[in-house]
């Protein structure tokens, strides 16, 4: 965080100045719920002057439409962090509509929910505008769970402000590049799994890809914690990779799933 003194008139006919100390985020990290929120906006340009200094800095309209021009600008390009993604491993939005966000690190999520969840993500990048709800109700939902539930959530996500959910997909995005840095074999599996198969559901495929060896079996796998199952996932990937053999076998396979 980055301490900012401003100078500002209470009333434009008073010639005196008060002071106010405010703190300007410099860091991904370091973001409130509600400067996260304006993220999306901010990165199209849809955010005049007059609106980013109230939420970033915090303070009152009367306030921001005091600030100098020089540190309007100043302050904006110290916003400009935004254009470098961070590793993240929570989601900022605590809530979308009445459903909670998982816990830090994703510690309350099951390998389901999260392979379903980055499908829907990649669809959504690619164009499927109508999966950017069944993403969030991946990862956002109550006490009934994931799965039978997950069609009936993403109705409800429907129905959540727009800036909430765009806000949610920056977010993940950034979770997502921290689990790439935790299992980079089985990422970068998955990653060839999309060119080959030219398909989002490189999560999916991978798990089919070793059970059909006999590694693994799918149904009592998709219910391990989320952290478990990437974990040796990663192991198998990082197993493969290391033999000529075995990852020839691997592409092999990968090759013949993705044709069907």
């Amino acid at each position: 965080m980055l301490d900012i003194d401003i100078r500002y008139r209470p009333f434009k006919l008073f010639l005196w100045f008060r002071y106010l100390k405010v703190k300007l985020p410099i860091h991904w990290h370091e973001l409130t719920q509600k400067q996260f929120i304006a993220i999306p906006y901010l990165q199209r340009g849809l955010l005049d002057d007059l609106k980013i200094m109230q939420i970033f800095l915090g303070v009152k309209r009367h306030v921001a439409k005091s600030i100098d021009i020089d540190l309007v600008t100043l302050i904006k390009s110290y916003l400009k962090f935004i254009e470098e993604p961070e590793l993240l491993d929570y989601f900022v939005i605590k809530k979308a509509m009445w459903f909670k966000a998982p816990d830090p690190k994703l510690n309350s999520i099951g390998f389901d929910s999260f392979i379903w969840g980055d499908k829907y993500y990649q669809s959504y990048l690619g164009g499927i505008k109508r999966d950017r709800d069944r993403f969030i109700a991946c990862f956002y939902y109550d006490h009934k769970g994931f799965g039978d539930w997950l069609e009936y959530n993403a109705i409800i996500m429907r129905m959540e402000k727009e800036r909430i959910r765009e806000a949610i997909v920056v977010n993940y995005s950034m979770i997502r590049l921290w689990l790439m840095n935790l299992y980079p074999s089985l990422f970068r599996f998955v990653d060839e799994i999309g060119k080959i198969g030219k398909s989002n559901d490189g999560f999916i495929r991978a798990l089919q890809i070793f059970e059909d060896y006999g590694i693994i079996d799918g149904e009592t796998f998709l219910k391990k914690p989320l952290h478990e199952a990437l974990n040796l996932l990663n192991t198998l990937a990082e197993n493969a990779y290391s033999d000529p053999k075995k990852a020839a076998l691997l592409m092999g396979a990968l090759a013949k799933r993705s044709q069907n």
